[in-house]
């Protein structure tokens, strides 16, 4: 959970540089939109659908937020299979581009009985409605990775324009396994869900850019 802030506090940084002539011209107002209780680990937004979005709750749940509360039935109840020792649980959720044709989407989350081992799953709604989803039609994308500890987990997934899964996995308290290409942890994988498993993509533009870079600082690889 820790390596997943660091991340999202980076891309922050990165952005806010990057529009910094732009935003002087804007005055941004926060608006509640909704309070969330337990404790949740990440929002996601389904292709066409603009009356609700969906929360991830550490513990295993996904919720249905609609006009700021939650509906009462879960949409995904996980409980049973998540492991949230730690800063391990239900890490992330995202929606399939091809959303409204698929029905497809993806939650990244830790099992097993020791420290979290994690996994990255796909999975669709159950008869089509937008408010359940189908625990019995997971397949697995990627994963388990074994983690021999219980911290630094990341687990945030994202699609590119590309219409690629990105995955980010953190080292696990491993520091020296982010400069490891040997080793999955503290890499952004990149997933391509047309391909059969393990939907590795052909190509790889990002390596030889990497590569290059850690022979001077702590980079960030993208792993196929």
């Amino acid at each position: 959970m820790i390596s997943k802030l660091f991340a999202s506090a980076a891309l922050l940084a990165f952005t806010c540089a990057g529009l910094a002539d732009s935003a002087a011209a804007q005055r941004l107002e926060p608006i509640l939109v909704a309070t969330a209780g337990g404790r949740p680990t990440s929002i996601a937004f389904a292709p066409g659908v603009t009356d609700q979005f969906y929360v991830t709750e550490k513990t295993g749940r996904v919720w249905v937020m609609r006009n700021g509360t939650y509906l009462q039935t879960p949409f995904m109840d996980l409980r049973p299979l998540v492991n949230d020792t730690g800063e391990a649980g239900l890490l992330s959720m995202a929606f399939d581009p091809d959303f409204q044709a698929n029905g497809f989407f993806y939650l990244s989350y830790t099992v097993g009985d020791n420290q979290g081992d994690s996994v990255v799953a796909r999975y669709s709604l159950l008869n089509g409605s937008l408010d359940v989803g189908d625990p019995g039609s997971a397949q697995i994308m990627f994963g388990p990775i074994i983690q021999s500890t219980d911290r630094h987990k990341g687990g945030d997934l994202e699609f590119g324009p590309d219409g690629m899964l990105y995955f980010s996995l953190g080292d696990g308290v491993m520091a020296l396994e982010a400069q490891d290409l040997g080793s999955p942890r503290g890499k952004i994988h990149r997933l391509d869900p047309s391909l059969p498993f393990p939907h590795v993509p052909i190509v790889n533009q990002f390596r030889k850019l990497y590569t290059r870079l850690t022979k001077k600082l702590m980079a960030v690889y993208i792993v196929t």
